[in-house]
């Protein structure tokens, strides 16, 4: 999305700084990153991420609600996304505002929805009657690029650190406890999708591409397309998206895929850190609905649903920290390329 705001000469300048020296306005390389920062609580499913000066919130509420007549025995899963008016002076326009979030909602969606993140058969309680529902928000507080990946990182903290009530199930009774009679239990999680985006630029004169890994708000004013890419722990490619723009070659995406293999690593490592860091034994995620007993489970929900570890080179990224925890630095050389291997710039 280019940034309307952004002046000729600013736009000439990120340019410039990436033909003459290969290197960025704010001083990284192509494959830098900015400082990653991921907080929870106090409530579960409550989590915080920063990146750079890019601030995002994402809330996971839980309740139990009557399945789709379609899909009697698999959970709801909705995803909600929206940029604060105080995010950025862009976001006070209604139009803007509006397209934004759809944007923002749709690839959240993609990510984790569509890649089954959550295993929706899991969160039956009683096929055909009772299943749970989980609905996602997420916030961006504070804009300055590159939304798509805070947003990522929060959402998937959100959910390993929701809690759903325990239940006991007696024929067609069910009953939800409270956190007083039993200890809420993890949502079936199957995986953690992270996502890494590029800007794209071209160079008209010399043909050549550059990528520019974890754009700035600058950056996003002044490219000619992106790249986003979806990766878990596990060394699986989940999705790739690109809306248009500056073509690419297969060698250039597949350089590309690499540093997001280890971007997905190195986020899910932090998230890791902030969990064992914020317990979440005895809380109950915000918004649950827990009733003593549920009785009437003859009423069907008839709405329809809503559309909607191979060592692989890395991304350079500066100091991160997790929950006020400062990692050493010496192993922030262990997910770099190599020098010239996987340099984000092609000839077209």
């Amino acid at each position: 999305m280019v940034n309307e705001r952004l002046s000729r000469n600013e736009r000439e300048f990120v340019r410039s700084c990436l033909q003459e020296g290969g290197l960025r306005a704010d001083g990284r390389s192509l494959d830098g990153t900015r400082p990653l920062t991921v907080r929870l609580g106090p409530a579960p499913g409550l989590a915080e991420v920063t990146l750079g000066s890019t601030r995002c919130v994402a809330q996971v509420a839980v309740d139990a609600t009557t399945p789709f007549p379609d899909r009697p025995e698999e959970g709801l899963v909705t995803i909600s996304a929206q940029f604060s008016s105080l995010a950025g002076e862009q976001f006070t326009a209604p139009t803007w505002y509006g397209m934004r979030d759809d944007e923002l909602t749709r690839s959240i969606e993609r990510t984790m929805r569509d890649t089954r993140a959550i295993e929706s058969e899991s969160l039956c309680i009683l096929a055909g009657k009772l299943v749970w529902a989980v609905r996602i928000s997420v916030q961006i507080i504070d804009y300055d690029g590159n939304a798509l990946d805070a947003a990522t990182a929060a959402v998937s903290a959100a959910l390993l650190h929701a809690r759903r009530p325990d239940v006991t199930i007696s024929g067609d009774d069910v009953r939800i406890h409270s956190a007083e009679e039993r200890e809420p239990v993890p949502l079936p999680v199957v995986h953690t999708p992270v996502t890494a985006s590029f800007a794209t630029f071209e160079d008209t004169a010399s043909g050549r591409i550059y990528l520019a890994l974890d754009p700035s708000l600058q950056e996003e004013g002044a490219m000619d397309g992106s790249l986003s890419l979806s990766a878990n722990i596990h060394q699986e490619i989940c999705g790739i998206y690109k809306a248009g723009g500056v073509p690419l070659e297969a060698a250039t995406i597949l350089r590309c895929a690499q540093l997001t293999l280890a971007r997905a690593e190195e986020v899910t490592l932090d998230i890791q850190q902030a969990l064992r860091l914020q317990p979440t034994a005895g809380m109950l995620t915000l918004g649950s609905v827990v009733p003593d007993t549920v009785t009437d489970l003859s009423e069907p929900n008839t709405a329809e649903p809503s559309p909607t570890e191979n060592n692989a080179p890395g991304p350079k990224r500066q100091k991160r920290s997790v929950a006020g925890e400062h990692p050493a630095s010496s192993g922030d050389n262990d997910l770099q390329p190599p020098p010239n291997q996987y340099e984000l710039a092609t000839n077209h």
